[in-house]
Order: structure tokens, then C-alpha cells, then sequence
């Protein structure tokens, strides 16, 4: 007799194999910028994390603006009180695989299972679905595309990269990457938390530069909106992902 796990792990590799199979589609071009409105996207990678995700979040919510998680399914099983605890407080929340893996070092059926598990992960957390879906390193590619598909998830880009990441990477800087890239719908991408390099991983100079741009904007009369406030998203003319 095959057993249930068998049966469904069988029918999950059938959906990979196929879907891997099928051309890159419209239905999974990525979003990388929302059109028609001033307001901007602040996305934050690899959390949650009990400290630095809570801040940012709280940060955010003080001044009534609210921000995308794309959380990791690792980091969600360890902490799903805090990918919940965005969820009430307005946020929106996406996957962004299971343990981040380097997409050129594995097999891409193992990809796809890594992200799709990673999906599951974050649903089952928050109890939900999750729309949104956001590949390690932004690698979108048939791998990204077979499990957008699959998880009939939106794939989400960005179109400024906070540079957050770099280990030597300090408020200052954050804020200047990002100041000249504030137009209407620009998707913004942070992090905080960092799940490959742990040289980065203290995430305080997000936190004070997320900070400083919330200011800014508030002083400009505009927010950093959660993802799916807006329902206008489009592509980017230069083609990012």
C-alpha cells in the first residue's frame, strides 16, 4: 500500500517535473515597481528576525507606514510568532524560499522544492495564502517561474536595492542608495535579517536608516505602503529579473 506522503511527495514531483517543462509566460513576469500612485514599497529579505523585524515593523507602524516581508520558511518555523505578529500589525508578508539557496549549486527540481517548501512554511504560519513570492538573489529564472506557478504566487523584484547587505554597509550609506530612487511605486529592497553572510547580520543600520527615509517621506506627504494596497503592478521597462 503507498501511503499518503508518498502519494502526495510523488504528485509534487510530477508538478515540478511539468512545470519546469512549460516556457518562461506572462503569467510569470515579475513586478519590480506599482504604477499610478506617489506612494513607495519598503520589502524587507530573510526574516523574520525577533529583534531587527520587530523594529523595523514597529518603526514603520509608529509613523503609519507599512512594509512586504518575504520571509524564509527557515526563519519562519523558528520564529512564526513573528511572521503572525506582522500580519496583524498590517504588514504584508511573502516566501522567499526555505534556506536561501544558491540556485546555480543545486539541481532545479531541489530548488523548486526549496522554495516551495518555504512557501508552505510562511502559509502555515500565518494561516493564510501568501500572493507574494520573491526568489534568493532575485535569480528569477524556470526555477522562480515553476514555483510562482505552482504556489500561484506573484514574483516580486525591486527597483533600488537598499545595498543593506554588504558587510560594510552603515546608515549613511543605506540612505543614499536609496534617497535618489524614491519615485511613485518604486519597490525598495532591505533586509532584516541576513541568512548567508554573517558578517552582515546586525541589522541596526537598516533600522535607523528605514528611520530617516520614513521621515522623509512623511515630510513629502507620502508612505511606504504594504504590497497589495495597490492593485496597479507592472512590470519595469528595463526588463529587471
Amino acid at each position: 500500500m503507498v501511503s499518503k506522503s508518498s502519494s502526495n511527495g510523488a504528485g509534487r514531483s510530477r508538478a515540478i517535473k511539468n512545470t519546469l517543462a512549460r516556457p518562461l509566460d506572462r503569467a510569470t513576469i515579475p513586478i519590480d515597481r506599482v504604477s499610478g500612485v506617489s506612494d513607495v514599497f519598503f520589502t524587507f529579505d530573510d526574516g523574520p528576525h525577533p529583534t531587527y523585524t520587530m523594529a523595523v515593523a514597529e518603526t514603520l507602524e509608529a509613523a503609519g507606514h507599512r512594509g512586504t516581508f518575504f520571509l524564509t520558511g527557515a526563519n519562519t518555523e523558528r520564529h512564526p510568532d513573528v511572521a503572525r505578529r506582522l500580519v496583524s500589525g498590517g504588514h504584508a508578508v511573502g516566501s522567499h524560499s526555505a534556506t536561501h539557496p544558491r540556485s546555480r549549486h543545486s539541481s532545479a527540481s531541489a530548488v523548486v522544492r526549496d522554495y516551495l517548501r518555504g512557501h508552505r512554511a510562511v502559509q502555515k504560519a500565518v494561516g493564510r495564502s501568501v500572493p507574494w513570492f520573491r526568489p534568493p538573489y532575485g535569480a528569477h529564472d524556470r526555477r522562480s517561474s515553476a514555483a510562482s506557478l505552482i504556489c500561484r504566487a506573484q514574483v516580486v523584484l525591486w527597483s533600488c536595492d537598499s545595498e543593506d547587505w554588504r558587510p560594510e554597509a552603515t546608515a549613511a550609506a543605506v540612505m543614499a542608495s536609496v534617497e535618489g530612487n524614491l519615485v511613485g511605486g518604486a519597490i525598495v529592497l532591505f533586509h532584516d535579517a541576513i541568512m548567508d553572510e554573517p558578517a552582515a547580520a546586525e541589522r541596526g543600520h537598516t533600522v535607523e536608516a528605514v528611520g530617516y527615509l520614513i521621515e522623509r517621506l512623511g515630510r513629502e506627504g507620502r508612505r511606504s505602503l504594504a504590497l497589495g494596497s495597490e492593485r496597479s503592478a507592472t512590470t519595469s521597462d528595463t526588463g529587471i529579473g
